[in-house]
């Protein structure tokens, strides 16, 4: 039981550690993104295994439209977006409720969508949540509130943006839109071999 509770204590420090040092990357105008194409449920799966040991079974839904197999974003970036956000999910809602990804493409966008079935956000604290120090009204281990001020930074640096969007639904819905060029003709043609095999 020491153990565990040493290893747990050492991850939220790495987490600390590592959204402090990036939210002054990208104060200060540091923040430089590296974009290549990846697959979206590719990032997600990295997340997931790196917080592992705090789902305790939640389940996680996926449903990618198939027009859209890759995101361009920069992987080491945005997977710690995913993560904040993950972590977000998982401090404010009951556990073993779902948390449900959606990604789809609109007009030059990629859209993914992140809801859960916690309490919700209140209306009114749509722009304070992605400020830094900004704490949510329930849960227990808060941190100290950079993790959407930093997915905001992020995504904003890709050129894109994140807001949360109040649903006739219970829980919250977060909604992030990142530009979503054409594929190079290189990657299409591996994307097309790729889905040519048995």
């Amino acid at each position: 039981e020491l153990l565990e509770t040493v290893c747990c204590e050492a991850e939220r420090m790495e987490r600390l550690v590592t959204n402090l040092l990036n939210m002054v990357r990208i104060e200060s105008g540091a923040c430089r993104i590296k974009q290549e194409w990846i697959p979206f449920e590719e990032l997600l799966g990295s997340a997931l295994a790196r917080i592992e040991n705090r789902l305790l079974g939640r389940p996680i839904k996926v449903h990618v439209d198939q027009p859209i197999p890759l995101i361009y974003v920069d992987p080491v970036l945005f997977e710690q977006v995913l993560i904040n956000i993950l972590d977000n999910a998982i401090k404010y809602t009951p556990e073993m409720t779902p948390i449900i990804w959606t990604v789809t493409s609109v007009e030059g966008y990629a859209i993914i969508r992140i809801r859960d079935k916690g309490p919700g956000i209140p209306i009114g604290e749509e722009q304070r949540i992605f400020e830094k120090f900004s704490h949510g009204k329930s849960g227990g281990d808060q941190g100290i509130g950079l993790g959407l001020a930093i997915c905001k930074g992020v995504i904003q640096a890709h050129g894109g943006s994140i807001e949360l969007v109040h649903g006739e639904k219970r829980g919250a819905e977060f909604c992030i839109m990142l530009p979503h060029p054409p594929l190079p003709p290189e990657t299409l043609a591996e994307e097309q071999e790729l889905g040519a095999e048995p």
